[in-house]
């Protein structure tokens, strides 16, 4: 995998982006793919009324 410029994973990974469960296997391939992989898996976080709760207990 290592003879391939990181642009090309890149671009690979960035193709598979929708669908969580492929990111998560290509996160597993090796570490040069875990960065892409990770980008597009916590690009975004969805917080419920509980959450924002929780992290208000946590800095008090």
């Amino acid at each position: 995998m290592s003879d391939l410029p990181q642009e090309v994973i890149d671009r690979f990974i960035d193709e598979l982006s929708n669908s969580i469960e492929d990111l998560r296997n290509l996160s597993l391939v090796c570490r040069s793919w875990l960065r892409r992989a990770r980008y597009h898996l916590f690009r975004s976080i969805t917080l419920g009324p509980q959450d924002f709760k929780e992290i208000r207990g946590a800095l008090r």
